[in-house]
């Protein structure tokens, strides 16, 4: 994961608000269906959902995700202003995923967003969540689970 735009909500018409707001390419998930049909894991949603990868870049380049999220936003602004007008819309979230370069040689990592993001966001009604994932996470799961 790069960086991924959700939009989620118990009675939020997931359908309907992509044909209102004509925004395309996103993954649906409905609220009663599995979460994972073709896994073992039996889990039923919760929310009806809409997720799209806003940036594909690196894990390790911020300021390219920063500045693909960016150009998204401000090239569908028009049709993201329908998440305000969408009271279904219980949650609408951008969230950066980050490999964390954090060890015993860096200490400390920071990532800043640009203002113009914050101010862009802000008037879309869409919250941010950076995550940092540990660099050796592959390693780690295949190591835990078997697998990748």
């Amino acid at each position: 994961m790069s960086c991924n735009l959700s939009l989620m909500g118990k009675l939020f018409n997931i359908d309907d608000f992509l044909e209102k707001s004509k925004l395309t390419g996103y993954s649906k998930s409905y609220m009663g269906e599995l979460s994972f049909p073709n896994s073992k894991i039996k889990k039923i949603n919760k929310f009806s959902s809409l997720s799209k990868e806003i940036s594909k870049d690196s894990w390790l380049d911020f300021n390219k995700q920063v500045d693909d999220v960016f150009n998204y936003l401000s090239k569908n602004e028009k049709k993201l202003k329908s998440i305000k007008e969408t009271p279904e819309i219980e949650f609408a979230n951008l969230s950066f995923g980050i490999t964390s370069e954090i060890n015993s040689i860096i200490l400390v990592k920071s990532y800043y967003i640009p203002l113009k993001l914050i101010n862009l966001l802000a008037e879309l009604g869409i919250t941010v969540e950076i995550s940092l994932y540990n660099e050796e996470m592959d390693n780690i799961l295949n190591e835990k689970y078997g697998r990748k």
